[in-house]
C-alpha cells in the first residue's frame, strides 16, 4: 500500500500549482491590456489619417459637422478603451496582491501543519479565499467585473466606429 503524501509534500504541490496557474493568468491579462492599448492606436490612427478617405467617401470636401460625426465613434472608442486599460491593471494589482495573500498562508503552513489532513482543509480555505482571504477576493472580483465590462464595451465601441466609418458618410451626403 503507498504511503500518503506528507503535510509538507501536499502544500509544496498546492503551492506550484497556484503559482503556474497565477503565470497564464499573468499571461491572459497581458493580453488583454495589449488589446487595449491596440483600440486606442487604431482610434488615434483613424483620427489623424481618415479625413482623406471621408473626403472620398463623401465625394466632397468634408464640412466640421461630418468630421465631428465621423470622429466622435472613434473618440469614444478611445476613451472606453482607455478606461478599459486602467481597470484591468487596478485588477491585475488586485489579483497580485490576493495571489500574495494566498502564497504566503500556504507558506505559513509549512511552518505549522504537520498533519496531512488538516492541510488539505485549510489548503481548501486558502484556495477558496476565506477568512481573512475574503477581503482581497472581493476587492479582485469587483475590479475584474469593471474590467470585463470596459473591455467589452470597448470592443463595441470599436466595431460601432468601424461600421460607422464605413455607413456614416453615406449617411451624411
Amino acid at each position: 500500500m503507498p504511503e500518503s503524501p506528507s503535510a509538507e509534500a501536499i502544500i509544496t504541490g498546492a503551492a506550484r500549482s497556484l503559482d503556474r496557474f497565477q503565470e497564464t493568468v499573468s499571461d491572459s491579462r497581458a493580453t488583454e491590456t495589449n488589446r487595449l492599448v491596440w483600440y486606442v492606436g487604431i482610434a488615434g490612427y483613424v483620427l489623424v489619417n481618415a479625413q482623406a478617405q471621408w473626403k472620398i467617401l463623401l465625394a466632397r470636401d468634408p464640412t466640421a459637422y461630418d468630421l465631428t460625426w465621423l470622429s466622435v465613434p472613434w473618440v469614444v472608442s478611445a476613451i472606453t478603451a482607455l478606461l478599459a486599460h486602467l481597470a484591468t491593471a487596478e485588477r491585475i494589482d488586485r489579483e497580485h496582491q490576493q495571489f500574495y495573500a494566498m502564497r504566503v498562508a500556504m507558506d505559513s503552513l509549512l511552518v505549522t501543519e504537520n498533519e496531512p489532513k488538516q492541510a488539505v482543509d485549510k489548503l481548501k480555505g486558502i484556495l477558496d479565499c476565506s477568512e481573512h482571504l475574503l477581503k482581497y477576493r472581493t476587492a479582485t472580483e469587483r475590479w475584474q467585473r469593471m474590467a470585463l465590462w470596459l473591455q467589452r464595451l470597448a470592443l463595441a465601441a470599436v466595431l460601432f466606429a468601424f461600421m460607422w466609418t464605413v455607413f456614416g458618410p453615406s449617411w451624411l451626403r
